[in-house]
């Protein structure tokens, strides 16, 4: 990233927190437990409720471009922190999408949400296709930004991390937030990325939502990949940001907010709508 877009998201994030702090502090946070750990959460807004789930190795912060204009377009906005992230902490890490989508129908259920939309980025966006397969009554519509539906659609470095997201040493040690158990963290993620996920193309054809895949021209994410996933969903529709790799929602997030207000404030549940 260029120095003019390192101080361009930093702008974007002095924004949001004025933003937060004047304006708009969660108007509810908390754990639910699970088993043998908690999942955290935070909610933002009023009005219909859209999820928005982070990348492996990241956490709900990460949205900080698209957290006030989502909230202010109108919608509910709910950060979860994927187990093991974050402040979300379990004795063991399990890594899995369908665990996954089970901690978000939970959280749902914990928040008395009867159908959510989902924006999922990288994981998060893999999660959300899990969740719509096994809770498809439970979703309105779904975003899925730099995802993919099977693990030979992402290109992976040697280190097993994303092509061009290696190097972050320390700096992504304090970011992530696992403490003692970011090595144990990190080694579950990567185990992941390598053998899953591992959905078809018959399966994907059941999701009969609103599914909007995005990605990025220089994203790890094949274009071929995500061509395939928009196709065979019975309403996908996929639209490449020009230029962008596997951090669009940072790196281009004027167009990413365009798309998510299109599709999610400026049309109707229902109406089968996709920008152009």
């Amino acid at each position: 990233m260029t120095a003019a877009g390192i101080q361009s998201l930093g702008r974007i994030f002095f924004h949001y927190l004025k933003w937060r702090v004047k304006r708009h502090p969660p108007h509810a946070k908390g754990y639910l437990r699970l088993g043998d750990g908690i999942l955290h959460y935070q909610v933002f807004g009023v009005g219909f409720p859209v999820l928005l789930l982070h990348g492996g190795l990241s956490r709900p912060i990460s949205w900080f471009a698209q957290i006030p204009v989502l909230v202010e377009c109108g919608l509910q906005v709910i950060l979860v922190a994927t187990r093991g992230h974050g402040l979300s902490r379990f004795r063991q890490i399990n890594a899995d999408y369908w665990l996954y989508a089970d901690d978000v129908a939970r959280i749902s259920d914990h928040l008395d949400l009867e159908q959510v939309h989902i924006v999922g980025w990288s994981d998060g966006g893999n999660t959300g296709l899990h969740f719509a397969l096994r809770y498809p009554q439970r979703l309105a519509k779904l975003v899925v930004i730099s995802g993919n539906y099977h693990h030979e659609g992402i290109g992976l470095s040697q280190s097993g991390l994303p092509a061009g997201q290696t190097g972050w040493g320390w700096l992504h040690r304090l970011w992530l937030g696992a403490g003692v158990q970011h090595g144990q963290l990190v080694a579950a993620i990567h185990d992941l990325w390598q053998t899953e996920p591992r959905l078809d193309q018959q399966t994907l054809s059941r999701i009969n939502h609103q599914v909007l895949v995005i990605s990025g021209s220089e994203d790890c994410v094949s274009f071929d990949h995500c061509e395939v996933l928009s196709d065979v969903l019975p309403y996908g529709r996929h639209v490449q940001i020009a230029g962008g790799g596997h951090a669009t929602p940072l790196t281009h997030h004027e167009q990413i907010n365009h798309l998510l207000k299109e599709y999610l404030c400026d049309s109707p549940i229902g109406k089968r709508y996709f920008p152009s």
